[in-house]
């Protein structure tokens, strides 16, 4: 019997850790160099500040440490992704067990790989995808609190919803979606327990040393994030179009798991769920769960006219294929756990074969990824090697942008600390005194439009810094596709 019951669920199992295996080592073989938000969080994360211009801390920290494994190289940043979703993954099925048997509640695991924030995007491990994880737990530590009501769980709670401002200001849609719930007759009575109260000061607890950082820095990072939501002059169209455009491009993501849910596996003669009180009451907050924060982040757009970016999105469904299992009912018999399986197959295979395309193909047709095939190592090694030639010393800082810069802090092997542009409202981790005392480099690329001009006029800044002749480095397998050139001078140490 325990080997039939077994059988039943070891395809789906097996699936899941395909998924995550594909999706570790496609990256690790086949991707030369690292993302733009990979690079710069290690820049900023090897700072250890609790708080930086675009983000706040804790994937920026992640980051950096996760990179002591194997500094310089990329599979430890591919690995730290596929934590973020298996934990995702793990905790999606804990919530579901609560709903539905150990099948069904695999089923919803499953469905949640055919997204594709939880497959071909996760190599760029950034904030986004670190709330795959925190979003997922902080739910499911809300189901175990207001069932069990017990201290643990209201303060796991209020530390999973510290760690989410930790991890993105976006999370206050989340955490609004889950206070909805205690405005409901069965969540009010919440209020008069100290469980509440708890969670609240575990979670300010958490967050508090961020939020002493963003007043000591004039909220620098909500201002910049509501900066790139702002755009030009808002119209009153900005107030529809927006959100609408928003809506539709999560919508897209879903092309392939609302079509297998309602085509395969939808159990049309599900009877309706009975009326017991707690029951309705976690159903209510699945949904809430489910779509809250979408709603709440449509309403904040149509209210404001703020232009929303589709990544935003990318925690948004963890809990959709439970929330879809649950209200619509599941049928696995007649061979739709085949069915299932032939989809997730062409699924994975499908955006297995768009990412290796990218990686191996793409550039055979001058079509570069261009992030991915930077010559970021060969530069960063060579450089450092013409610092060390000339110096005893470390090569502590550079500076250049968050794209050289970034790529100089992670691979080179001195992990010099960045000053972005030289910008210290950017990089308020530099001491100017240390910097012109200790030396550096400073670099920039003269084949990206303006950031030669830029530098030159920059230069003027260290009239000690002594020109080098520009470098040339090709990019990963596009020999045909000019070089990148790259400019850089020396500022010479002080002693």
């Amino acid at each position: 019997m325990t080997e039939i019951y077994s059988s039943q669920h070891r395809p789906l199992i097996i699936a899941l850790v395909l998924h995550s295996l594909m999706w570790l080592l496609l990256p690790s073989l086949l991707q030369p160099n690292a993302n733009l938000d990979v690079v710069e969080g290690l820049t900023w994360g090897q700072e250890w500040q609790l708080g930086y211009d675009k983000h706040p801390p804790l994937a920026p920290w992640l980051t950096y440490a996760i990179t002591l494994l194997a500094p310089g190289s990329n599979w430890p940043i591919f690995l730290l992704s596929q934590v973020a979703v298996i934990t995702a993954f793990g905790t999606l099925y804990a919530v579901a067990r609560n709903f539905v048997s150990r099948e069904p509640a695999l089923v919803a695991t499953l469905l949640l790989t055919l997204v594709p924030y939880y497959n071909y995007l996760t190599p760029e491990f950034n904030p986004n995808i670190l709330q795959l994880a925190i979003w997922a737990l902080t739910g499911y530590f809300g189901f175990r609190a207001i069932n069990h009501n017990l201290i643990r769980d209201w303060v796991l709670l209020g530390i999973c919803g510290g760690l989410a401002m930790l991890t993105k200001y976006y999370s206050v849609v989340m955490l609004l979606a889950i206070a909805c719930y205690f405005l409901t007759p069965a969540g009010r009575v919440h209020w008069k327990d100290k469980g509440l109260y708890i969670a609240l000061a575990a979670a300010a607890l958490v967050w508090l040393p961020n939020l002493i950082w963003l007043i000591d820095h004039d909220f620098s990072t909500i201002r910049y994030g509501a900066a790139r939501g702002s755009g030009s002059e808002k119209e009153l169209t900005d107030h529809l179009l927006n959100p609408l455009r928003f809506g539709i491009s999560q919508l897209m993501v879903l092309i392939i798991l609302l079509p297998t849910f309602f085509l395969v596996l939808r159990d049309s003669k599900a009877s309706p769920p009975a009326r017991d009180p707690r029951a309705a009451a976690n159903r209510n907050y699945l949904t809430l769960l489910t779509f809250g924060p979408l709603v709440i982040t449509l309403l904040i757009s149509l209210g404001t006219g703020m232009k929303l970016r589709s990544m935003w999105g990318t925690p948004l469904f963890t809990f959709l294929p439970l929330w879809l299992i649950v209200f619509y009912g599941v049928m696995l018999g007649d061979g739709r756990i085949k069915k299932l399986m032939r989809v997730w197959v062409i699924s994975s295979l499908f955006f297995a074969g768009v990412f290796v395309a990218e990686m191996l193909i793409a550039p055979q047709f001058g079509k570069l990824k261009k992030r991915a095939h930077f010559p970021g190592e060969a530069m960063a090694t060579e450089l450092t090697e013409a610092w060390k030639a000339r110096y005893p010393q470390p090569l502590n800082y550079v500076v250049g942008s968050i794209w050289i810069g970034g790529n100089m802090a992670y691979y080179s092997n001195q992990h010099p600390s960045i000053l972005y542009d030289a910008d210290n409202s950017r990089s308020p981790w530099i001491d100017n005194a240390e910097l012109l005392s200790q030396g550096g480099l400073i670099i920039w690329n003269e084949s990206m439009d303006g950031e030669k001009t830029q530098y030159q006029q920059l230069l003027q800044r260290y009239p000690q810094a002594q020109l080098q002749p520009a470098r040339e480095y090709p990019w990963h397998l596009d020999s045909e596709r000019a070089p990148v050139r790259i400019g850089w001078a020396i500022l010479p140490p002080a002693k």
